[in-house]
């Protein structure tokens, strides 16, 4: 019986997660009817604005040349509230739409009031991710093992 790397099992499930969502954006949209012309991934983290794909959409929002963002969910978009109100901006401003697999709401402005909580909700969610890692990595340490637990040393 071998060992497995924890941290390639991480990213393995990290991979399968994307591509479902991607996939799920795509039979979203081909179910109501729209053309997709690209699909663009990010792995970095929806903290921050400063990642290729999300780039690439703004990009594409600048040209005009999007009718539709298509995302899986509201925190896929971005999981800082600050971040996703300047996004919804952005698409509102270059006269497109922003549509989420998983969330349904009216383009009114209860049904964005919504998407607001929504990702809020995400801001709150991705700090407490972030608090229970610093804790588990400071017990790790504790304990004397490696904090980030992958069984690579740190540098």
């Amino acid at each position: 019986m071998g060992i497995k790397d924890r941290s390639t099992e991480a990213q393995e499930r990290e991979r399968t997660l994307i591509v479902t969502q991607e996939r799920a954006c795509v039979e979203y949209a081909e179910s109501y009817g729209m053309l997709v012309e690209e699909c663009i991934r990010d792995t970095a983290s929806g903290f921050t604005l400063d990642r290729p794909g999300i780039e690439r959409v703004r990009q594409l929002l600048r040209q005009g040349v999007v009718d539709v963002v298509v995302a899986y969910a509201v925190d896929r978009l971005s999981r800082e509230q600050n971040q996703t109100g300047v996004l919804f901006y952005e698409v509102e401003q270059a006269g497109a739409r922003l549509e989420f697999v998983t969330e349904k709401s009216e383009d009114d402005p209860t049904g964005r009031f919504i998407l607001r909580t929504r990702a809020y909700i995400a801001e709150v969610e991705r700090e407490k991710i972030a608090e229970r890692t610093m804790r588990g990595k400071l017990e790790r340490a504790r304990a004397g093992k490696l904090p980030q637990g992958t069984g690579k040393g740190c540098y």
